[in-house]
């Protein structure tokens, strides 16, 4: 429907975001499995991971591209607008522009942050 390097810029280090999300959860789930407490400590958690943190910028970074190589393929590919139509009705039955997921990482790490200040209150 669109081509590998349109596919690319669009959703640029996704699965890699995805990656690192999914080991966070993980090591945060195992932390809180541990007979969680008042005195539990996660920010080594956060510390691990921190390097891999690194690929938001790169996101970041890329996001206007992103957005402006998916205006111009929407604009090239009735079959892509068409996938995108079919795919954007979320099992509730609401929908959401693809948009709505795109910037999804770039609002993860401030919700982070405002996490980490909620816990040291």
């Amino acid at each position: 429907i669109i081509s590998q390097e349109d596919m690319s810029k669009i959703f640029s280090s996704v699965e890699l975001i995805v990656n690192v999300n999914s080991e966070l959860f993980t090591s945060l789930e195992e932390r809180i499995a541990e007979h969680w407490n008042e005195t539990q400590l996660i920010g080594d958690v956060f510390t691990e991971l921190a390097p891999f943190l690194k690929l938001y910028n790169q996101y970041s970074s890329n996001y206007d591209e992103a957005l402006k190589t998916l205006d111009y393929t929407r604009s090239r590919s009735k079959d892509f607008v068409e996938f995108l139509d079919v795919v954007s009705i979320l099992p509730d039955g609401s929908w959401q522009d693809i948009t709505f997921f795109l910037i999804m990482p770039i609002q993860r790490i401030p919700r982070y942050i405002m996490l980490l200040s909620d816990l040291f209150k």
